[in-house]
């Protein structure tokens, strides 16, 4: 979505709602999955005292399965967020979005917000026991009773005089 501010730049006290829905594919935030995602997206636009704002909140869901046990998870996950809309930057790009022409392209804005606060790996809980990295099975469900005693190669010829 386009958001025009070349109005909200120069009209003190403006306010430019919004409220969409966004659908990309989850690997535009999270991981490398392709099946689609809602973002729902609302906020709004705000000139206060010569300084543009943009206020938002992203939601939605992610489909994904855990990140040690291999079982599928949904989660649902809501983000705010605040910029300061400007034509130049007297802080740097990193503070402020610069405004090059007369829009912002929300979806960009959101998307890569999103990229930066999301989390790197989804756990089914926290206490997840994981895959056994002998017989991969899941050690949530039971333990499989691989022997996971396992003796360095170097030190092999040592048990050997033990015997």
């Amino acid at each position: 979505m386009l958001l025009n501010v070349k109005r909200l730049l120069a009209e003190e006290g403006l306010r430019l709602p919004f409220d969409y829905t966004l659908q990309v594919p989850q690997s535009e935030f999270y991981g490398d999955d392709d099946r689609p995602a809602s973002l729902h997206i609302v906020g709004e636009a705000v000139n206060r005292a010569q300084i543009a704002e943009l206020h938002f909140a992203v939601s939605g869901r992610v489909e994904t399965v855990c990140d040690r046990c291999l079982d599928p998870i949904s989660r649902a996950f809501e983000y705010r967020y605040t910029h300061t809309l400007v034509k130049e930057s007297p802080n740097g790009p990193d503070e402020d979005i610069i405004v090059d022409g007369d829009a912002v392209h929300l979806d960009q804005v959101a998307i890569t917000d999103l990229r930066l606060d999301f989390p790197l790996k989804f756990l089914c809980r926290e206490d997840c026991k994981g895959l056994c990295p002998l017989c991969g099975a899941n050690l949530n469900q039971g333990d499989c009773g691989c022997d996971k005693r396992q003796i360095d190669p170097r030190l092999e010829a040592l048990k050997e005089l033990l015997q």
